[in-house]
């Protein structure tokens, strides 16, 4: 039931589909680099400083979720192919918790668990953008971050949960 639409449509049709959200993903985080964000007016120009706590939460964020692929990374389901990755998890966390900072850290933590666990590939570039995106989306997405009412845990779980992991993966 749940793979039959991804069987209708097709590998090509999936490929393409894959395709464009890279794509829209690596302009998102290029865009965001150069200073323009994306808003519902379309990009507008900001300025983030990079400052101190900007570096060290984009560092931390790396570390922890780095850490925790690592530790959680060995679930395989189906050997060399997929596997149960736990600290994913933290990535739509550590993008509301701390913006774009969080996001890149993320990003940067993917990668850096890709090389310590030996997976580091050319498949671990699409992966550094996979898992900005699966940061970013709830990031950019979400009106309210403070999760203390129920329509705020459902709008973190439509964002965070069904549309950044559906744009990552």
């Amino acid at each position: 039931l749940i793979t039959r639409p991804f069987v209708v449509l097709g590998r090509e049709a999936l490929v393409a589909v894959s395709g464009i959200a890279f794509i829209i993903t690596v302009a998102l985080f290029f865009a965001e680099l150069y200073g323009y964000t994306l808003t519902l007016k379309g990009f507008r120009k900001f300025r983030l400083r990079w400052d101190a706590i900007d570096i060290s939460s984009a560092a931390l964020a790396a570390a922890v979720y780095g850490g925790s692929l690592i530790a959680t990374g060995g679930i395989p389901v189906i050997p060399g192919f997929t596997w149960i990755r736990p600290g994913n998890a933290l990535a739509p966390l550590f993008g509301v918790l701390f913006g774009l900072p969080g996001s890149i850290g993320v990003a940067i933590g993917n990668f850096l668990a890709d090389a310590f666990a030996g997976y580091l590939s050319v498949g671990s570039i699409g992966g550094f953008f996979g898992n900005f995106a699966l940061a970013y989306i709830p990031y950019k997405l979400m009106r309210d971050q403070t999760f203390r009412n129920g329509r705020s845990i459902i709008e973190f779980y439509v964002h965070a949960v069904l549309i950044s992991n559906v744009v990552c993966s």
